[in-house]
């Protein structure tokens, strides 16, 4: 399934994972994740009700956090992601 949007999901997971000390870049290099996963976290971003509030919270309380607030859609790929 293919959607449609704009560059914003993707840099809200890339920032959502740098706060998380995740480096997607390697993540997808190393094959620990492949680009169908990544694009399907990108998509969930992207249908995300939370999106605003998620570029607050990784401004102001993701450096260094251990896993991705609850409401996350993505937080189990990011908590894979970390293991």
């Amino acid at each position: 399934m293919v959607v449609k949007h704009s560059m914003r999901p993707h840099w809200r997971t890339v920032d959502m994972a740098r706060a998380l000390g995740i480096n997607i870049a390697a993540a997808l290099f190393d094959r620990r994740i492949d680009q169908q996963a990544y694009g399907d976290m990108v998509d969930t971003c992207a249908r995300c009700t939370w999106a605003e509030a998620c570029a607050l919270w990784v401004r102001t309380e993701g450096d260094g956090a251990d896993t991705a607030p609850d409401i996350c859609g993505n937080r189990k790929a990011f908590a894979a992601l970390k293991a």
